[in-house]
This record gives structure tokens, sequence and C-alpha cells, in this order.
């Protein structure tokens, strides 16, 4: 019983620890100083933990993986919202595609 109470709780802990990922795909031109720019301001937000701008200039079309932190190892209690990640997209004249979330 003891064994089990133990995993549970360290499951919790764990599940509360761990960073969520998501996608945001986009279409347009972006040249590379806008690219690093871009992940800059996105790295700028207090929920993002990291992100990253991948981008084909053969088929204008790109996507930020962000990293977004869990509520309880963010100091401040704003959340991630991905309509920030979409007004920054709209800023430097792309398209937002689908936005999806990795993992669990």
């Amino acid at each position: 019983m003891k064994k089990c109470l133990l995993l549970l709780c360290f499951l919790v802990i764990f599940r509360l620890s761990h960073s969520q990922t998501y996608s945001y795909a986009f279409e347009g031109q972006l040249n590379t100083e806008q690219m690093n720019t871009l992940e800059l301001k996105c790295n700028e937000h207090p929920t993002i933990e990291s992100s990253k701008v991948y981008y084909k200039e053969d088929y204008q079309k790109g996507e930020i993986i962000i990293r977004v932190a869990n509520r309880g190892s963010i100091e401040t209690e704003e959340q991630f919202n991905p309509v920030t990640i979409k007004s920054l997209l709209l800023e430097y004249q792309l398209t937002p595609l689908q936005y999806r979330k990795l993992n669990d």
C-alpha cells in the first residue's frame, strides 16, 4: 500500500513539473533576420520556456515549436495563450495555419 501511495505521489509531482510542447504552422515570406527576431519575441513571453522557428524557404512554410512551462513552475499567474503567437505571426505578415499540442 505504501509503495502504491508513493508511486502515485511521484506521478502527480512528475505531471506537474514537466512542460508542454506545441506547434504553430504558418506560411509566408520570412528572412533569416525576421526568423531570429520572431524566435526571440516568442521567448520573451513569461510562460514560454523556449521556442524554435523552422522555415522551408522553397515552400515558404514553417512552424514554431513552443515549450510552455506548467502553471506550477511559473512565478506569475499568467497562462500561455496561442493568440499571442498568432498575433506575432500576423505582425510579420505570415498566415497562421495549424496550432496543435505535440505531447500530453
